[in-house]
């Protein structure tokens, strides 16, 4: 439900701050360069902000919302948090498993089609999982899952 308020909240804002369309011609701009820059930058800006919206209405249109099973969180599944600790350094670090839409790894939001996301799926507390990264293997333990 998070991922869903997130997208409808920037696709309202996106919407309300969307650049009015221009109506003046590249022709008419065509003589004063410093004019024409700025034109060409709003049009640029205007079709990011239009592409946005279309990709978030979609998004939106098409979402399903993933209800977690009730009760004890046994195992890892999307919408779990989970905390894992690193064998090899010691580190502990708490994730979110969301889906891929949804993922932003500087939030600790980690896909479930990520490697370490698709390894600890699935998972119980105490579970030893190794999942192959590009510097190697990293081995974990799932110390707690919440939702």
């Amino acid at each position: 439900m998070r991922g869903w308020s997130e997208r409808d909240g920037l696709l309202f804002f996106l919407m309300i701050r969307r650049p009015p369309r221009s109506t003046q011609s590249s022709s008419s701009a065509a003589s004063d360069v410093y004019k024409r820059q700025e034109y060409e930058d709003a049009k640029n800006e205007q079709a990011f902000v239009e592409g946005r919206i279309a990709t978030l209405e979609k998004m939106l249109r098409n979402a399903r919302l993933i209800e977690g099973p009730d009760g004890d969180h046994d195992e890892v599944a999307v919408g779990s948090r989970v905390v894992l600790k690193d064998l090899d350094l010691g580190d502990v670090e708490e994730y979110t498993i969301v889906g891929s839409a949804e993922a932003n790894p500087s939030k600790q939001r980690i896909s479930n089609e990520s490697p370490v996301g698709r390894a600890v799926l699935g998972k119980a507390v105490g579970s030893i999982v190794e999942v192959l990264v590009p510097a190697g293997t990293v081995k974990y333990q799932v110390l707690q899952i919440a939702r």
